[in-house]
């Protein structure tokens, strides 16, 4: 087996949009929005708020969703900010499927240049402005309804490779979508291929001769041939000799043409419909694309910016899980050796700087 095929795809809900969470936190998803733009850093996970960055696991899929989207027995509303994981190590990987991790939590800081004076561990009410708040990490956390569970409520959906492939392809309230334009593709393809019947060519051959003009043609060759005037009576049903007549009407002239035509040449262009039919379905599959919307992730350098401004500037934590203070580790003590504080070497020399 390849990576692929033994990592484990997991999806979660990282803040509901205008649903309560456990801390009492309700986010709008202009809210999600301002502080999902904060994320700098898309590959930072770790576990239970230690603030330690954890190996084994990436992010696949990142965003804001705009049709409802089901992760196990809840649906994440419009505007949700959604996450797919990739978990490689198999030690996050047996902790995943024993349920000690059931939920996600997002761990964030709050800016100190917005001049809030908070305690260590508080919550987006007491933040306020969400301009304020930085994401740090993604926490995996503990089991549902626990205070070392998600705060949001929302599980885990773990899948293998196949599963989330299929579940790509065909899965959630977007897909409904696809779907259409599939049955879509199939009318087309099903328009190129049907032949009219015998039965239907009267309906499709509309463009027949009054059967005013008709009877005065059937008046004219009663006078040319009058042995044949039986053959030609509106009762009588023609035969062989008679058939010229009638051919007649396959190919009319351009002063027997009547305004009532041009629609019902629209009718005979299947190609004309078919292109129409195309046209549909690839401006639905335009939409599709356009219905996620993925945080590109930042490169090395935005990141390592990112990193020091958070050093500098962030103390207050905001953790959606478990209400565990988490403060800065001090910086260590820096010894210095003899050497250092003479500004001599060994040997009493003066050390040249």
């Amino acid at each position: 087996m390849n990576e692929k095929d033994e990592a484990l795809y997991v999806k979660a809900c990282v803040i509901p949009a205008n649903e309560e969470d456990s801390q009492g936190d309700t986010l709008s998803s202009e809210d999600i929005k301002r502080i999902f733009t904060s994320y700098n850093n898309s590959s930072n996970f770790e576990i239970y708020h230690h603030g330690e960055k954890v190996d084994g696991i990436s992010t696949l899929e990142n965003y804001i969703n705009k049709a409802e989207e089901p992760i196990g027995n809840r649906i994440a509303p419009v505007g949700s900010w959604l996450i797919t994981m990739k978990v490689t190590n198999p030690t996050l990987q047996d902790m995943v499927l024993s349920h000690e991790f059931e939920g996600v939590s997002l761990s964030s800081t709050v800016k100190k240049s917005c001049g809030l004076h908070l305690p260590d561990i508080t919550t987006y009410a007491n933040v306020g402005d969400m301009e304020c708040v930085t994401p740090q990490f993604i926490s995996l956390v503990g089991k549902l309804g626990t205070g070392e569970g998600p705060a949001n409520g929302y599980p885990l959906e773990v899948m293998n490779y196949t599963t989330y492939i299929n579940k790509s392809k065909n899965g959630g309230k977007k897909l409904e979508v696809k779907e259409i334009v599939n049955a879509l593709k199939d009318l087309v393809s099903k328009a190129e291929s049907v032949e009219p019947t015998d039965d239907e060519a009267p309906v499709i051959l509309k463009n027949d001769e009054p059967k005013e003009e008709v009877e005065e043609e059937a008046e004219v060759n009663k006078e040319e041939c009058p042995e044949e005037e039986p053959k030609v009576e509106k009762e009588s049903e023609p035969s062989e000799e008679s058939e010229p007549v009638v051919n007649k009407e396959d190919t009319p002239t351009a002063e027997e043409a009547t305004e009532e035509e041009e629609p019902e040449e629209n009718i005979d262009d299947d190609s004309a419909r078919i292109a129409a039919l195309e046209e549909k379905v690839a401006a639905l599959e335009k939409a599709i694309e356009a219905l996620k919307v993925e945080e590109p992730e930042a490169t090395e350098e935005e990141v390592e910016v990112a990193e020091e401004i958070v050093e500098e500037d962030v103390k207050p934590k905001i953790n959606k899980s478990k209400k565990t203070i988490i403060t800065e580790d001090p910086k260590p003590e820096v010894v210095e050796s003899f050497n250092q504080r003479t500004g001599r070497d060994a040997f009493g020399r003066k050390i040249r700087k």
